[in-house]
């Protein structure tokens, strides 16, 4: 999982900056658990401001998670 650097944060809307994210990957406390999920992504390619929708109260560092969704699985041949 890759941590956000936070840079702004208002109620219920957390402007952090991450290497690599896509909107919709689901976003998750220090104690993993589900705190929101990333809404836009605006700002460099190389290094972009996530926005973050948070639906509950977070302890601790703000991790990304998703990757694992995106990787391409291998199936194996039988026979």
């Amino acid at each position: 999982m890759n941590e956000v650097k936070v840079v702004c944060e208002k109620k219920g809307v957390i402007i952090g900056r991450v290497k690599k994210a896509r909107v919709g990957w689901p976003v998750y406390d220090s104690n993993k658990r589900k705190i929101g999920k990333i809404v836009d992504l605006f700002g460099p390619v190389t290094n972009p401001y996530v926005r973050i929708k948070i639906l509950r109260k977070r302890d601790g560092k703000i991790l990304l998670g998703g990757e694992d969704k995106w990787r391409k699985k291998r199936k194996r041949r039988s026979g």
